[in-house]
């Protein structure tokens, strides 16, 4: 199935909005003990200039994680990204460090207050969210730092119908599957992300970049570095955007001619 016919046809079950916020985070690592070290977003309202946030959590601060304990897990985490399974250099950078925490990070409360204001305000203005993955990650860890931090009045949970998660899909528009009539949409990311299929690929990093051509020549910054990654996902989610207003416009133009 072309990528534009089936963001045409996903287009038409849930819509592909051009007001959109996307946000990417990273983590200490992948249990539910883990905890966010950095959060960005990426506000995109048309053609008006996007806005950005890039926060940066310091749970090295008295009476968090302290400094022993984010070493540890910074340190496992980055054995992980940097080597695979039998100790071989994987090619991979991870960027978070103990000195970059405590230079650029603004206490853990603080930065998930926040977080938590930015996406109601997000939804206020109409904004539907955007992330890679975020639909079994990304969301998992806000949930998370939400309940533990914040007044149960001030906790922000994701309304039905609201996250497009670029990760599901990547996959559902390479299996050709499409959204069933009256499917919810957080239902079609859960249908597709238990999908197996060999040779269908999805990470943002190790496939999507090159797939749909995200790099640009003046790129900094590096993968696993939460608003690198949110620019990526933004780039991707556009190239979806744009698929199926080629395919509105062009059935629009042939009907124009008939």
């Amino acid at each position: 199935m072309e990528l534009d016919d089936w963001a045409a046809a996903f287009a038409v079950r849930f819509g592909l909005p051009e007001r959109y916020a996307v946000f990417d985070v990273e983590t200490t690592g992948f249990h539910e003990t883990d905890v966010i070290t950095q959060f960005a977003g990426v506000l995109v309202d048309g053609e008006r200039t996007p806005e950005r946030i890039d926060l940066i959590l310091d749970w090295t601060l008295p009476g968090w994680l302290g400094e022993g304990e984010v070493q540890r897990r910074l340190d496992n985490l980055r054995q992980k990204t940097e080597f695979d399974a039998n100790g071989r250099p994987s090619g991979k950078h991870f960027p978070m460090t103990l000195e970059k925490m405590r230079e650029q990070g603004v206490p853990p409360l603080r930065a998930v207050e926040t977080i938590a204001e930015l996406l109601s305000s997000c939804r206020v203005g109409g904004f539907r969210f955007v992330s890679h993955n975020g639909r079994h990650f990304d969301q998992r860890f806000l949930n998370v730092a939400f309940e533990a931090l914040l007044p149960k009045e001030e906790v922000f949970r994701f309304a039905p119908g609201e996250l497009y998660d670029t990760g599901t899909m990547v996959k559902a528009s390479q299996l050709g599957e499409v959204p069933l009539a009256h499917e919810y949409l957080e239902a079609f990311s859960d249908r597709i992300s238990s999908r197996r299929a060999r040779g269908v690929r999805w990470s943002l990093g190790d496939y999507c970049v090159e797939h749909y051509g995200l790099r640009r020549d003046d790129d900094v910054g590096l993968l696993h570095d939460a608003a690198h990654d949110c620019e990526l996902t933004r780039r991707l989610y556009e190239v979806f955007r744009c698929a199926s207003l080629r395919t509105t416009r062009s059935a629009a133009a042939n009907e124009a001619q008939s």
